[in-house]
């Protein structure tokens, strides 16, 4: 439409009919009213929001491997998006209309894609879905980049917008079904920000290598960066995440704390002991070590596992948490997955032997060396 637009009544003229029409979002959003959905609990601030989200990110093997595929992806399909203006111009010799055109069938196998996505991720995985685009947005590049004729050049800028939005809206879905409601918003912006980021440093670097080199070199090395880091990463497996991997766990124990500590009280140090019959501890190490990165992503630092050399059997598992508040709201983020770890672990405790939970507030000691 943009393209039309240009033909019609000018470049001008686009631009002004796109801040237009922009303006109907701004009394979309004053009517928008979303009910309040606040967890229970203090409020986190910024900052400490930040950095829990990155620490769900760090601690998350599903999260890493989201936005390590987005990150490949991008920073190799920026070329396409950089030097696009210039393959119209100086390879295809199309005008303003012509690169509007172009840039409409892009959109147009964008739009198809996105048509299409629900029912290819119900036939098939999430990876395989991921990875059939990646070879689509390959083999467009190269078609882009090998033709001197517009219409054939048309085409494969239709099966990159296809290909753009089968890789990362696929990506984004797998993001907001693995991620929990508490930190959902912030999975998908650190998603956004990887592709921002991979499409404003690959774009330089791109456009640099077709200043030296030519657009076609540019595009067909794109093209090879991004099947040599999808090799690379082929063991990277990305999915959909599962019920269990969003939904808190509601049943809780109740906590047995003489005098409610104030919010910014801590640090908390969270001991649990347990004891082990000889034939299940490799078991109960192999177990305990998958429930270090769900304890780490929900709020504790400096997680470890010790084993008692006066009492053979007898082990403790500590952990961190920085603030009482922090340690209530990593209760609360605790998904039915989370706790199924957690009971594969307590399931070789012994039989009559209750696991015993202590907490610990930190406390500030202050030595008088006046005299």
């Amino acid at each position: 439409l943009a393209g039309a637009i240009a033909t019609w009544f000018g470049s001008g003229s686009a631009l002004l009919t796109s801040a237009f029409f922009l303006t109907f979002m701004l009394f979309a959003l004053r009517g928008w009213r979303l009910p309040d959905q606040r967890p229970p609990g203090v409020p986190e601030k910024l900052m400490s929001g930040i950095k829990s989200g990155l620490r769900f990110a760090r601690h998350s093997g599903q999260m890493r491997s989201l936005i390590g595929r987005t990150l490949t992806f991008s920073i190799c399909a920026s070329a396409l998006w950089a030097l696009l203006p210039v393959i119209a111009r100086d390879q295809l010799d199309l005008a303003a209309a012509g690169y509007g055109l172009m840039f409409g069938m892009f959109g147009t196998g964008a739009v198809i894609s996105a048509l299409t996505i629900t029912r290819q991720l119900q036939k098939a995985q999430l990876n395989t879905v991921v990875t059939s685009h990646v070879l689509l947005w390959t083999a467009s590049t190269l078609v882009v980049a090998a033709s001197e004729i517009a219409w054939i050049a048309m085409a494969g800028a239709f099966g990159a917008g296809a290909a753009w939005v089968g890789v990362l809206a696929t990506l984004g879905a797998g993001t907001q079904s693995s991620a929990p409601g508490w930190v959902r918003a912030r999975a998908v912006s650190l998603s956004l920000l990887s592709v921002q980021a991979s499409l404003a440093i690959g774009s330089a670097a791109w456009g640099w290598m077709a200043n030296s080199a030519g657009t076609q070199v540019a595009l067909v090395a794109s093209a090879g960066m991004l099947m040599l880091l999808h090799f690379m990463s082929r063991r990277v497996f990305v999915r959909l995440g599962s019920a269990a991997d969003v939904t808190p766990f509601a049943d809780l124990p109740a906590l047995a704390v003489e005098g409610e500590p104030s919010a910014d009280d801590g640090p908390v140090l969270v001991q649990l002991e347990y004891n082990v019959e000889e034939a299940n501890r490799a078991r109960f190490i192999a177990a305990i070590q998958k429930v270090e990165p769900t304890r780490r992503r929900n709020g504790a630092n400096d997680w470890r596992v010790f084993r008692d050399l006066g009492q053979e059997g007898r082990y403790v598992e500590r952990f961190i948490i920085t603030s009482w508040a922090e340690y209530i709201r990593s209760r609360l983020r605790m998904t039915v997955a989370d706790r199924r770890l957690q009971d594969e672990v307590s399931k070789m405790q012994k039989p009559d032997t209750p696991i015993r939970i202590s907490r610990f507030l930190g406390v500030e000691t202050h030595e008088d060396i006046s005299s």
